[in-house]
This record gives structure tokens, C-alpha cells and sequence, in this order.
């Protein structure tokens, strides 16, 4: 593991590489319960934000979806003052997002991103491969507070592989990220706005068996739903966007 990195670098698996230049990590873990916010005023007054030792599976929207967790990177040492690791399962890991909620909250934008180990699994044995032989390690010395992986269900949906090795591969991978969930405490967050129709029904009910709890959002037109799942019981809500006023209601909530 290299601690030092320049953000415009092509990250890769081989080695998870933290956003520092000095700081050092807290090796002792505390374990007590605790929730992060999302940034969303109106979903964290409803789902009351996200729990340690759970699973959280957001998908759908794009905009919404993928600023969801830059929010809760940039919340998270602002808030707690804890580490996060971030998977980045899609390309799409932008690390001038979250400095730019940094900034809205009036934090230094270095200090935000000098909490924050990235990672990026360009298959789905890359990510099996950092899931069960380095996470761990990494989730050990750096005694981080969030797990999030991005795109996460687009990498078992790629054509390269069977879907039979993609439904072991999955069950494994979700079960080891649920062990270390438990374990460590840790919100864990799966993001992934693919909203294909084709996605197999195995596939979506070996996810949901493995998930605390499922955030989907959709948007039609200019409403914007947020559906909810979470063990046997489900709940929903939808906003209605008037103009750029309302949007920014999706935007960093001080």
C-alpha cells in the first residue's frame, strides 16, 4: 500500500492508495453505533441516515446516486472525523466533488480528501481479489468508519463472464462484506445507477437477500421517488422539483 498519490493518477487495485501527503492513522477501533448522514435533508429525515453495521444498497438516479456518496466522504471526517474507503468499481471516482463539499462547508478541502483511501477494481476479480486479501488489512490500519463501493452491481453484469460465475462470485463477495460490516461496525454503502431492465432476477435476489437496507430513486419526469426496503418492511416518498430552488435541496444539507 502506497501512502502517497497524485489525484490526477490513474488508480488501480494492486495497490489501495490513500488521498495523504502526512497524516497517520488511528489504529484502535470504537465500536460504538453510529449513524452518517447522506447530505439529502429530506431522505435523511426519512430513513434517519445510515447505521454501523449495516448494509446499504442505493441505486438508480444517476445524479442523485452518484453525489450521494461524495457527500457522505466529505461528512464524514467533517462530521466524525473518521477515514473512509472508497471502492471505485466503475470509473467514475471524482475526487474534485468532494473537495468542492468541503469547501461548502467551509473545511479544508486537503484535510477532507487526506481521510479518504481509494481504490479501483476494473473487474469483478479484481474487486473478489481486494475484498478477501486486502480490505481487511487496510479496514485494520486505517480504522475507517465507511466502506463505500461504487458500481457495484455493474461488475457481475458483465458479458465476459457467466452468469453462474457471476451468482458465486457475488454470494462470496457479500458475504465477506457483510462479515466485515459486523465485525468492524462499519456503514457500508453499494451504489450503482444501472437501471437495466435486464438485469437477471437471481442476480437482484442474491443481492437483497445479503442487504440491511435498499435505497432506490427514480426520477420521471420532475418527480423524484425514493423507495425504500428494508428487512419486511417498505416505505416511500416523493419530490416534486420546481426549479433550480428545489433542486439544490439535493445538494449538500449544512
Amino acid at each position: 500500500f502506497k501512502e502517497k498519490i497524485n489525484l490526477k493518477n490513474n488508480l488501480s487495485i494492486s495497490s489501495m492508495k490513500k488521498l495523504n501527503f502526512h497524516s497517520h492513522c488511528v489504529k484502535e477501533f470504537q465500536n460504538k453505533y453510529t449513524i452518517i448522514k447522506s447530505g439529502i435533508r429530506d431522505l435523511d429525515k426519512f430513513i434517519g441516515g445510515f447505521k454501523s453495521g449495516e448494509i446499504n444498497f442505493i441505486q438508480g438516479y444517476k445524479k442523485i446516486v452518484l453525489n450521494i456518496p461524495y457527500q457522505i466522504c466529505a461528512k464524514t471526517y467533517t462530521t466524525h472525523h473518521k477515514n473512509v474507503i472508497y471502492i471505485d468499481g466503475g470509473m467514475s471516482f471524482n475526487p474534485y466533488i468532494i473537495a468542492k463539499y468541503a469547501r461548502k462547508m467551509e473545511f479544508d478541502q486537503r484535510e477532507a480528501l487526506n481521510h479518504i483511501y481509494i481504490s479501483r477494481a476494473f473487474t469483478i476479480f479484481q474487486l473478489t481479489a481486494l475484498l478477501h486479501y486486502k480490505l481487511e488489512r487496510k479496514i485494520i490500519e486505517c480504522s475507517p468508519k465507511i466502506v463505500i463501493i461504487g458500481k457495484f452491481l455493474d461488475l457481475y453484469l458483465d458479458s465476459d463472464i457467466s452468469s453462474s460465475e457471476a451468482d458465486i462470485l457475488m454470494k462470496n463477495n457479500l458475504r465477506k462484506i457483510k462479515d466485515i460490516t459486523k465485525k468492524y461496525e462499519l456503514v457500508t454503502i453499494l451504489s450503482d445507477f444501472d437501471t437495466r431492465t435486464t438485469i437477471r432476477k437471481k442476480v437482484n435476489r442474491i443481492l437483497y437477500e445479503n442487504i440491511d437496507q435498499i435505497v432506490k430513486i427514480k426520477k420521471i419526469g420532475q418527480v423524484i421517488s425514493f423507495n425504500f426496503e428494508k428487512k419486511n418492511s417498505r416505505n416511500s416518498f416523493s419530490i416534486i422539483e420546481k426549479g433550480q430552488s428545489r433542486l439544490n435541496d439535493f445538494e449538500m444539507a449544512m
